[in-house]
């Protein structure tokens, strides 16, 4: 702690004393100081300092989300008609492939359903009602106009609307907990409504496994060597560079079997590449040849894409 030097402070007729004093923390937060007598007032000077102090502004809560007010179906669906996949049919790289598949849909995507940034200062209250909210304005009005006046009428208005409010806001919780928790099935939409609400910590992103995909791979092919004796037969029957196509063989993806895996998918969470299932089940149309190609391409030359592998 360090002292503001002031001069003499008190002043009496026959003397001067340091009486009044300012206390600083941290003296290169200080960057003006003085005094000044008001003998007409006091045997006292006024005395002053001009402090830095940065103020924490409370971090809001963002959320980024796509505005589908905004989505034309017509247009969407004429620029998916429209995307020229040269580049990507004449690609001898699955990764390259892979690539501008994404950044074709994800153009489209961003133009027609764009992404908005929304910050809100304050946690989700699902429980207000429009009734809480009118009886809320009834007791911020009672409240300046108890400050304004400072009469004891309005002061027992005020209080009792805000016990009202109070109240209310109580049981509305309680409902609103009690209706959410016995509608969930499955402890991960409890845990997810938690999260929702903010009573809990979000889940960490960004992390990254603790071995790269080659490691991981080879670990997977060593452990061939741990299979019991039964299995050691069809092993060996594989390994022996007699291929059976009637015994193992890649089937050729067709259209009908992408159409039928993507309509058995049922979340709608999206991937790493930010393309949504949503939409491109409405362009399947035009989509199916090309992911027909992705899959045949990679099933044909024995690659996988390494941008689906970490994943």
């Amino acid at each position: 702690m360090q002292l503001v030097p002031y001069k003499s402070t008190h002043h009496l007729r026959n003397s001067s004393t340091l009486l009044d004093l300012s206390i600083i923390d941290d003296r290169d937060k200080l960057m003006e100081y003085g005094q000044q007598d008001v003998a007409f007032l006091s045997a006292h000077d006024l005395i002053y300092v001009k402090y830095r102090i940065k103020t924490q502004r409370r971090c809001g809560r963002r959320i980024t989300y796509r505005d589908w007010s905004c989505l034309d179906m017509d247009a969407f669906m004429s620029d998916i008609c429209g995307i020229d996949w040269t580049v990507l049919l004449a690609s001898n790289s699955m990764d390259e492939k892979v690539e501008e598949f994404n950044t074709k849909l994800i153009e489209i995507f961003n133009k027609q359903v764009p992404l908005r940034t929304r910050c809100f200062k304050n946690l989700p209250a699902p429980w207000l009602t429009e009734d809480i909210r009118r009886v809320m304005r009834s007791r911020d009005q009672a409240r300046r106009a108890w400050r304004r006046y400072r009469c004891d009428r309005l002061y027992n208005r005020y209080k009792a609307l805000r016990n009202n409010v109070q109240a209310l806001v109580r049981d509305a919780k309680k409902e609103h907990y009690m209706r959410m928790f016995s509608r969930a099935g499955k402890a991960e939409e409890i845990w997810r409504g938690l999260r929702h609400l903010g009573l809990i910590k979000a889940r960490a992103e960004g992390g990254r496994l603790r071995h790269t995909v080659e490691e991981l791979s080879e670990f997977f092919a060593q452990s061939a060597e741990q299979l019991e004796q039964g299995d050691g037969i069809v092993l060996e029957e594989v390994c022996s560079g007699v291929f059976n196509e009637d015994n193992f063989h890649w089937k050729y993806v067709k259209p009908e079997s992408v159409t039928k895996a993507i309509a058995k998918m049922n979340s709608n969470a999206v991937g790493a590449d930010g393309i949504l299932l949503s939409l491109l089940r409405c362009s399947m149309t035009y989509l199916t040849p090309i992911i027909e190609h992705l899959f045949n391409f990679s099933l044909m030359n024995g690659v996988f894409p390494r941008y689906e592998r970490l994943q």
